[in-house]
């Protein structure tokens, strides 16, 4: 997937949130635009612990040569 669409994506307003699935089956969620980083080659997303996990949160660097898709995020899957 390029960059400029990931980037449409992350500029809409209201910003709406989206899955970014991956070749591997993996998905990541992106919940908010500053939840992201684009870079020239990759996305940075940021990920809150499930929960039973260890506090915190980490960041995965996903190549733009790996994401598949990326669909809406479901407003029934949003926290409020």
């Amino acid at each position: 997937m390029r960059r400029r669409v990931i980037k449409t994506l992350m500029q809409r307003r209201p910003f709406r949130p989206f899955v970014i699935s991956v070749s591997s089956g993996d998905e990541f969620e992106v919940r908010h635009p500053e939840a992201a980083y684009l870079a020239r080659g990759f996305i940075a997303v940021v990920r809150r612990q499930h929960e039973g996990a260890s506090e915190g949160t980490d960041m995965v660097w996903i190549d733009y040569r790996h994401i598949e898709h990326c669909q809406p995020l479901l407003s029934r899957d949003i926290p409020f």
